[in-house]
């Protein structure tokens, strides 16, 4: 009980944001055997869908017709699905309480102001609640919503989360920023509207939504600090309680996800990932040469078939059953960037688990090379992923 009202506290909006420690831990999944001493609920799978624009006519990567999106609605009300909010992902969670076998998350991205128009009323159609991630600097501006808009959602029963002041990258400091403007940047884009979003449309404002999907340590924490209950990336995969509450995985839904397609990541698994090097959200600043991602062996889960996402592309693999490891080479050293990587498999019956994950490569910090090694061809590396299933 102690630990509920704990949450129930850190998750309130409109508390003053505390001073965060720019060395951070990397944030740690939370062991199972803990949750089942809070709770003997067993682990509930948890989809995430993110849509963005739901407008007629227009063709763009990231609109749904509203026929299409129609269609997705009545799929999820004639298969049972719940509609959720993320507050009760957060308390199931957090406090072990129940819920339905079949549940879905439905968010929306920059509040748009068809997803008013267009998404909202084929929500309410079909029973659904959903939360809308907005960024302040545009609201009010010719396409995208208005506070009254926002606030009548709220009221509606939807709930409102924020999205940054003005959805800029948070992970990396521009380059005119130096740490102490790179700080309040994140202040502004985080915790200012944290409270502005809450003020501006009268409602709790309890949830982060990372822009572009780019995080790292760092920004977790702060994201954590605010405080916001939840977060959410751009990682395609199904969440269990086990997910990070500020790490949770989405799918993007685009105009060629038809229902066969929502129908099959409904469906989809969580690989149960025990560990990974790097961590998600990890900061490096040294040359990497291996990812490694460690999970049961083949006899507990085993696999049919594994294959590797390396930014979003497929690449080769090869997968070690017996000590459950994939193993996948990619070019190195890498250049700083945020990267992405994902791990699909499959059993003998065609069952799809997934785990995906981001770490971000700053600029390796070398000596001079002497004078005869400059000239020398640099050795090629290798980037290994070791996997096992489970996050």
């Amino acid at each position: 009980m102690q630990r509920c009202i704990w949450h129930a506290v850190v998750a309130l909006p409109l508390l003053a944001a505390c001073t965060r420690d720019v060395a951070v831990a990397p944030v740690m999944r939370r062991p199972a055997a803990l949750l089942a001493t809070a709770s003997n609920v067993a682990p509930t799978r948890l989809p995430i869908l993110a849509y963005h624009r739901v407008m007629p006519g227009l063709d763009n990567h990231m609109n749904v017709s509203p026929t299409l999106f129609r269609q997705h609605m009545q799929y999820l009300h004639t298969n049972h699905y719940k509609a959720i909010t993320l507050d009760e992902w957060h308390t199931a969670v957090c406090c072990g309480t129940p819920l339905p076998e079949k549940i879905v998350v439905i968010t929306f991205d920059d509040a748009w102001r068809d997803q008013y128009e267009h998404a909202a009323p084929i929500l309410e159609e079909f029973g659904m609640r959903a939360t809308f991630f907005a960024y302040t600097s545009v609201i009010g501006t010719p396409d995208y919503m208005t506070w009254a808009q926002l606030r009548d959602l709220a009221q509606r029963g939807h709930a409102i989360g924020s999205h940054s002041a003005t959805h800029s990258d948070l992970a990396r400091p521009f380059g005119h920023e130096d740490a102490a403007a790179y700080e309040r940047r994140l202040t502004r884009e985080i915790n200012d509207a944290q409270r502005l979003t809450a003020d501006c449309a009268a409602a709790p404002v309890h949830h982060f939504c990372y822009p572009y999907g780019y995080y790292n340590t760092n920004v977790i924490a702060q994201v954590r600090a605010t405080p916001y209950a939840t977060a959410v990336t751009v990682n395609p995969m199904i969440n269990t309680r086990t997910t990070p509450l500020h790490q949770l995985g989405r799918f993007i839904i685009a105009p060629w996800t038809k229902v066969d397609d929502l129908a099959a990541l409904l469906t989809m698994q969580a690989l149960p990932v025990l560990a990974s090097s790097p961590r998600d959200g990890a900061i490096l600043s040294g040359a990497i040469t291996n990812l490694v991602v460690r999970v049961p062996p083949g006899a507990t889960l085993p696999l049919a078939r594994v294959r590797m996402k390396w930014n979003w592309r497929w690449t080769d693999s090869a997968y070690d059953p017996v000590r459950g490891v994939i193993i996948c080479a990619v070019p190195a050293p890498l250049k700083p960037n945020l990267y992405t990587a994902q791990v699909h498999a499959w059993d003998a019956h065609a069952n799809h688990y997934a785990y995906a994950w981001l770490f971000q490569q700053n600029a390796a910090a070398r000596p001079p090379l002497p004078a005869a090694a400059a000239t020398a061809p640099a050795p090629r590396r290798t980037l290994v992923l070791l996997s096992s299933p489970g996050r």
